[in-house]
């Protein structure tokens, strides 16, 4: 066994209970999740990543959004502080490279630091994910397009099918993390046993470590996330197998339901009406539209049952 490995995390904060597992840095956005996202990450790298020392930096807001300045700013951070890897589940809406930003990453490979970053889930390039000095992460979950698990040429190097996980998130509410987020949470984890296990890599051997590798060594660990489940009610089970029931529907003419209607209220009327025929929460689940591809499943499952019940 090794050094612990450092990991930062760059989200939305971190929620009560988790404030008592992991260290916090504020740098002008507070500590406390009012999100659920980077909580939930959170989890994934404490269960999965065997217990590495995990530093939280809140820079997304209860929308999950942020600035360029405060991202800027916490990677600034991350090169003054004992890191071994940094979670970016987080992408740029700017197609245009942006100096000071890539400036500030490439000083963080030369201290040694590895950088993770998630593809932006409707786009085949954004940024950080495609610098070259950052290891990129597409869930291919929603894509008919194969891809190897690790590409080391690759703009994003590495790709794998991460299913939805749904938890139990701030207040009492539930919510989902899915999609490239979902992912680089995943890959993180297995990055930081690899580390406890193998010792640290340099980010050229770590990559050449990943392209030796499959599916197979991570779907596992996929798997079981896809089983994550903070809640400890009467519920759980019902989550549980609600979690992998909606596997099972997909989207209408393969596309997801935000671009087939410009209402988003019917949407999210639906999932609440959804989630509240079933008791399976007492207060409203927090909506995310990067989230609705998997929201959409929970739309054709209840428009499906309600024809049923129509017949």
């Amino acid at each position: 066994m090794y050094n612990t490995p450092k990991v930062v995390i760059c989200d939305s904060g971190l929620s009560e209970n988790l404030l008592k597992k992991a260290h916090s840095i504020d740098i002008g956005c507070g500590i406390n999740d009012e999100n659920g996202h980077g909580s939930a990450l959170t989890e994934i790298i404490l269960k999965y990543g065997m217990s590495p020392d995990v530093t939280s930096i809140k820079i997304l807001d209860r929308n999950c959004q942020t600035t360029l300045e405060f991202l800027y700013n916490a990677l600034e951070k991350c090169t003054k502080i004992n890191a071994d890897i940094i979670c970016l589940a987080l992408s740029l809406d700017s197609e245009a490279n942006i100096p000071e930003l890539h400036d500030v990453i490439e000083y963080l490979h030369k201290q040694g630091k590895i950088i993770v970053s998630s593809l932006h889930n409707r786009a085949e390039r954004s940024y950080p994910a495609i610098y070259s000095e950052v290891i990129g992460v597409r869930n291919t979950c929603f894509h008919d397009e194969e891809y190897p698990f690790f590409n080391i040429y690759s703009d994003i190097q590495c790709s794998f099918s991460a299913k939805p996980v749904i938890y139990g998130s701030l207040n009492e509410n539930y919510s989902w993390i899915t999609g490239s987020s979902l992912a680089t949470g995943i890959l993180v984890s297995h990055i930081s046993s690899l580390f406890t296990t193998q010792g640290k890599y340099s980010f050229d051997n770590l990559c050449k470590i990943l392209s030796t590798q499959s599916t197979d060594d991570i779907t596992m660990l996929s798997e079981q996330s896809a089983r994550l489940n903070s809640l400890h009610d009467s519920n759980t089970e019902d989550f549980r197998q609600l979690s992998e029931q909606l596997q099972d529907y997909g989207f209408k003419d393969n596309k997801p339901l935000y671009d087939q209607t410009n209402d988003l209220n019917i949407i999210i009327y639906v999932i609440k009406q959804f989630l509240t025929n079933r008791q399976l929460a007492q207060k409203s689940a927090p909506i995310c539209t990067d989230d609705l591809r998997s929201f959409s499943a929970l739309y054709h499952y209840m428009t499906k049952e309600e024809e049923n019940e129509k017949v």
